[in-house]
């Protein structure tokens, strides 16, 4: 998982680079650059990470955990209530549909046994 959340945020990279044409060109809302570029810095956090995390697989696990806690809470608090306020954007359903395998990946992934051991 955490080779995945590398690859998935070399698109984050773009974006703090290219800044709002990189935005753009992924389809990510424009309206307020500031506020669309935490997302990308997020992701990029998370990847450097999950380099690290590459080497030290248990130590790094919370990693997986705080990411999958950052979907859920998303879910929760953003996307199931605009869904039940009207149809969600083609972007939100491509991003929640990119976030669901990554949820189950983490959760699933994640060494629960040596996290919680004495």
């Amino acid at each position: 998982m955490f080779s995945v959340n590398i690859f998935v945020t070399e698109g984050a990279f773009a974006i703090l680079i290219g800044g709002q044409a990189a935005l753009t060109s992924f389809g990510f809302p424009t309206e307020e650059m500031v506020f669309a570029g935490y997302v990308p810095s997020v992701m990029l956090g998370y990847a450097i990470m999950g380099i690290i995390g590459l080497r030290y697989l248990v130590k790094f696990a919370p990693v997986l955990i705080m990411q999958a806690i950052g979907k859920i809470v998303w879910f929760l608090a953003i996307i199931i209530p605009r869904s039940a306020a009207g149809p969600l954007s083609s972007f939100t359903v491509m991003l929640s549909a990119m976030f669901i395998p990554l949820i189950l990946g983490d959760l699933i992934i994640v060494p629960w046994k040596y996290l919680f051991a004495k």
